[in-house]
C-alpha cells in the first residue's frame, strides 16, 4: 500500500512540476516558476529509491530545470550538480531503451554547456566520449523525431570542436539532422527553432571547412526559419535574429557586393539586445557580434560614425576575452589609418599587454588561434623590421601548433605572406614572403579561395624580384587551381567570379611570360583561359552558353587571343607586346 501511495505522490509531482515549467524565461515570474519546479523535482527525487521506474525520468527532469537555472544564477554550480544528475540517470537507464538515448543526449547538452561557461578541456573530452555513446544509441535503425536531441547534441559537440571537425562526418551529421527535422511532427515550437538555430550554425562550420558559398545560403535559410517561428511564438527572437545576423554577415565576406547583407545583419544585431533572455555573458557575445558587424559596415559606407560606436561597443565588455581586445585593437588601428587618428598608439599597447599576460591554455589549438591573431594585429602596427619578425616568428609558432591538414593552415601562411610582403620591402623579406605564399597554395585542405589567393600574391613577389619566370609559372598555377575551384553544382554568381578571376589571371599570366621572354607562353595563357577556363570548367554548359553568361570575360580573351596570334614573333619588339597587353587590360577594366 505503501508503495502505490509514494507512486501516486512521485507522480502527482511530476505533473505538478511539468505544469509550472515556464515555456521561457522573460520575466522575474518565469524565473521563480522555474525555481519552484527545480525543488518540486528534487523533492521527487528524494522520494524515489534507484529501481523505481520513475527515477531517470525525474533526474533527467531536474538536471534540465538546473541547466536553465543556470544562466539566472552564476554564482550557483547548477551546471556541475546537473551533469551529475545525467550521469546517474544514464547510469540507471536500461541498455538499448529510448531513456537511455535520452539521457545520454542529455548528458552531452550539459556538457556543452559547461564547457562554454569554464572553457575545460577536460569536459570537452568527457562530451566526446560521451557522444560516442549517443552515436552507438542512433546507429544501426531510422532516425526520426526521437533523435533530434541526439542529433541536435552531437551537431553542439562539432561546433565546439571546430577546429578538429572531419567535413565528411559534418556534412553526414547535417544531412541526417535536417532530414529528421523535416519529419518531426512537433515542427513549429521554439524547440524547433533552436533546432533550425543549431543546423544554421552547423551549415557556417562547413562553409569554413569547404569554403562553399551554398553552405552559407542554408545556413540563412534556416536561421530565418528559426527566427520566423520565435517570432510566431514570441520567445527567443533575440537568439534567432543574432544567429540570422551572423549568417548575413558571414555571406557579406563571401560576396562582399550585397549592402543590403550587411546593413540587415546590423539591424538584427541591434534588435536583439532588447531581448530579456541573455545573461550577461551571452550579451557579451552579442555585443561583440554587434561591434564586428558596425566595423563591416563602415569599411562599405565610409562612415566614421559607425566604426566609432564599434569602438565603444568593444570597450564596453568587461573582461575581455582575448579575441575581443584582437577586435578592438584592429578597429583601432583601422580608425588610425583611415582616419588619422592617433588610435594606433592605444592599439600597440593593448596587444603589447596581451603579448605578456596571454599564457599558453590546456587546449593548444585555442592558443594557437590566439597567437595568429595577434601576430596579425601586430603586422599591422609593425613600424621596424625587428617588429615584422616578431610577429612572422609567432604566426609560424601557430602554424606549427596546428599541425598538418588543418582547414586553417592555408589562411595562417596566406596571411603570413601578407604580413611580410610590401612592394618596398628589401628582396630577402620579399622572398620569404613569396615563400610562404607558395607554402599556402600548395596545402590540400580547406577553401580553395586562400590558395588562389595566395599564388596570385607568390607571383606578384616574384614579380617584384623581376623573377619573371617564377612568376608566370605561379600565376599558371593560381590560374588551375581556379579552374578547378569551378564546380557545375555551385551558385552561379561563384562561378561567374571565379571567370571573372581567370580573367584577370590570364593577362597577369600573359605579361609575366612577356617579360620572361617567352611570347608564346604569353599565347599558352590566354589558350589555357580561353579553351580551359570558359569552355570547360564552369558547368555552364556548351560555348553559346557561356558566351551569354560572360560575354565580356569571353570577347576579351578571345581579342588578345587573336592579336597575339596574328604577331610575327621573329620581327615583334618586347615592347610592343607589352605595350599591347597593357592596353588591352586598361581597355577591360
Amino acid at each position: 500500500m505503501g508503495g502505490v501511495i509514494k507512486r501516486v505522490r512521485v507522480e502527482w509531482l511530476v505533473w505538478t512540476a511539468c505544469r509550472h515549467w515556464p515555456t521561457s524565461i522573460e520575466t522575474s515570474d518565469d524565473a521563480a516558476r522555474l525555481r519552484h519546479t527545480a525543488r518540486i523535482l528534487a523533492g521527487a527525487n528524494l522520494l524515489l529509491e534507484d529501481r523505481d521506474k520513475h527515477k531517470v525520468a525525474v533526474l533527467s527532469h531536474l538536471g534540465g530545470a538546473l541547466e536553465e537555472l543556470s544562466p539566472l544564477e552564476p554564482s550557483r554550480p547548477h551546471l556541475l550538480v546537473a551533469t551529475r544528475l545525467h550521469t546517474r540517470a544514464l547510469t540507471l537507464a536500461s541498455q538499448g531503451s529510448a531513456d537511455r538515448a535520452t539521457c545520454a543526449s542529455n548528458l552531452l547538452t550539459a556538457l556543452l554547456r559547461l564547457h562554454e561557461t569554464t572553457g575545460s578541456s577536460q569536459v570537452l573530452h568527457e562530451a566526446t566520449i560521451v557522444a560516442k555513446e549517443v552515436q552507438s544509441e542512433m546507429d544501426g535503425r531510422t532516425k526520426d523525431e526521437r533523435d533530434l536531441p541526439g542529433l541536435a547534441a552531437l551537431t553542439s559537440l562539432a561546433l565546439h570542436r571546430r577546429h578538429r571537425q572531419d567535413p565528411t562526418e559534418l556534412r553526414s551529421l547535417v544531412h541526417d539532422y535536417r532530414t529528421t527535422l523535416g519529419v518531426d511532427r512537433s515542427s513549429g515550437d521554439i524547440v524547433s527553432s533552436r533546432h533550425h538555430a543549431n543546423l544554421g550554425s552547423a551549415y557556417l562550420q562547413l562553409h569554413r571547412l569547404s569554403g562553399d558559398s551554398q553552405d552559407v545560403d542554408d545556413a540563412i535559410t534556416e536561421f530565418r526559419t528559426a527566427r520566423s517561428i520565435a517570432e510566431r511564438l514570441g520567445t527567443g527572437v533575440g537568439e534567432a535574429q543574432s544567429a540570422l545576423a551572423s549568417g548575413l554577415a558571414v555571406r557579406y565576406d563571401l560576396a562582399g557586393e550585397s549592402l543590403d547583407d550587411i546593413v540587415e545583419s546590423v539591424n538584427l544585431h541591434e534588435k536583439s539586445f532588447t531581448d530579456p533572455t541573455f545573461d550577461r555573458h551571452e550579451l557579451n557575445r552579442r555585443r561583440n557580434a554587434f561591434a564586428i558587424a558596425l566595423v563591416r559596415l563602415s569599411r562599405r559606407t565610409r562612415h566614421r560614425a559607425d566604426l566609432d560606436r564599434a569602438v565603444d561597443l568593444f570597450e564596453q565588455i568587461p573582461d575581455p576575452d582575448p579575441h575581443v581586445t584582437v577586435n578592438l585593437a584592429h578597429a583601432l588601428i583601422e580608425r588610425a589609418d583611415r582616419f588619422e587618428t592617433d588610435d594606433a598608439t592605444q592599439a600597440a599597447t593593448i596587444l603589447d599587454e596581451m603579448i605578456e599576460t596571454c599564457a599558453r591554455e590546456d587546449d593548444p589549438l585555442t592558443h594557437a588561434f590566439t597567437v595568429a591573431a595577434l601576430a596579425t594585429a601586430l603586422f599591422e602596427t609593425a613600424t621596424t623590421e625587428a617588429d615584422i619578425d616578431d610577429a612572422a616568428a609567432r604566426t609560424r609558432s601557430a602554424i606549427a601548433l596546428i599541425g598538418t591538414d588543418h582547414p586553417d593552415r592555408a589562411r595562417m601562411f596566406y596571411e603570413l605572406g601578407c604580413g611580410l610582403f610590401d612592394d618596398d620591402a628589401p628582396p630577402s623579406r620579399r622572398l620569404l614572403a613569396r615563400k610562404a605564399f607558395q607554402s599556402a597554395m600548395q596545402e590540400g585542405v580547406g577553401p580553395d579561395f586562400w590558395r588562389i589567393n595566395a599564388a596570385a600574391m607568390a607571383a606578384h613577389a616574384s614579380a617584384s624580384l623581376g623573377d619573371w619566370n617564377t612568376a608566370a609559372a605561379d600565376y599558371q598555377q593560381a590560374l588551375t587551381l581556379t579552374v578547378a575551384s569551378t564546380r557545375p553544382w555551385r551558385p552561379p554568381r561563384d562561378n561567374h567570379s571565379s571567370i571573372s578571376e581567370a580573367d584577370t589571371l590570364l593577362e597577369d599570366a600573359a605579361a609575366a611570360a612577356l617579360n620572361a621572354g617567352d611570347p608564346r607562353g604569353a599565347l599558352a595563357a590566354i589558350e589555357h583561359a580561353r579553351i580551359i577556363v570558359l569552355d570547360n570548367a564552369t558547368g555552364l554548359g556548351r560555348t553559346d552558353a557561356l558566351r551569354h553568361a560572360a560575354p565580356d570575360h569571353w570577347a576579351r580573351a578571345e581579342q588578345l587571343r587573336q592579336m597575339l596570334m596574328a604577331l610575327d614573333w621573329t620581327a615583334t619588339d618586347d615592347a610592343v607586346l607589352h605595350r599591347l597587353v597593357r592596353t588591352h587590360r586598361r581597355g577591360g577594366r
